[in-house]
């Protein structure tokens, strides 16, 4: 795998140089759409600290078994979809760096930029 990076460092930092360009400007923002369901922490009652809106998100390292187990949503009648990738995620990001949107886009975008690198090497394996 290093001898992979190391053979093809410049194509990565270029893949990792547009991903900033194009995604860039998300660092700067909140939490949208359902990561707010899974993220955003609820108001303290007094006494009591931020936790996030998912149980299993706010015990960090610890959910982690038990949210590959679960569905990603639930309500009062039934629970949906199962995105085990996210949620980790989400629980890995919230035990090291507790409540940041911004490191979260940070790390997407680095996710972003690995996936079109390994995307473009199989590619170039591919047609080669």
């Amino acid at each position: 795998m290093r001898q992979i990076f190391s053979d093809n460092k410049k194509t990565f930092l270029f893949f990792l140089a547009f991903s900033l360009l194009f995604y860039g400007n998300s660092i700067k923002n909140g939490f949208c759409f359902d990561d707010s369901y899974v993220t955003v922490t609820n108001i303290p009652v007094k006494g009591k600290s931020y936790v996030p809106n998912h149980p299993l998100v706010a015990q960090g390292f610890k959910g982690i078994p038990k949210i590959w187990r679960s569905h990603y949503g639930h309500d009062k009648t039934s629970s949906y979809d199962y995105r085990p990738v996210v949620i980790t995620l989400f629980a890995i990001e919230y035990a090291i760096f507790g409540q940041a949107p911004h490191i979260n886009h940070f790390i997407n975008i680095l996710l972003y930029a690995l996936v079109v690198f390994v995307l473009f090497l199989l590619l170039k394996k591919c047609f080669s």
